[in-house]
């Protein structure tokens, strides 16, 4: 499943990953992760999207194997100069 990261810790090394269903009417699930379920163990930013697995855990979905895909860049406005 792919997602946008929402959150992220440091101090308690966890955040949270919005799923992407898919779905027009939104809805998309909000998903734990911890920082020892990031491949590789780098830091991913928030904003960034990410590839996971979900696996259930006894406090309910959480993300595994986490991946970056991409690194979303905010959009830029243009200023006029004059």
């Amino acid at each position: 499943m792919n997602g946008i990261v929402k959150s992220f810790n440091e101090h308690r090394d966890f955040g949270f990953i919005e799923g992407l269903t898919g779905k027009p009417s939104g809805g998309n699930p909000m998903i734990f992760y911890h920082k020892s379920a990031i491949r590789g163990g780098a830091a991913i930013p928030v904003g960034a999207e990410v590839r996971f697995e979900i696996c259930r855990s006894d406090r309910g979905p959480q993300a595994a194997n986490v991946e970056l895909v991409r690194v979303r860049l905010p959009r830029q406005t243009e200023v006029a100069t004059g």
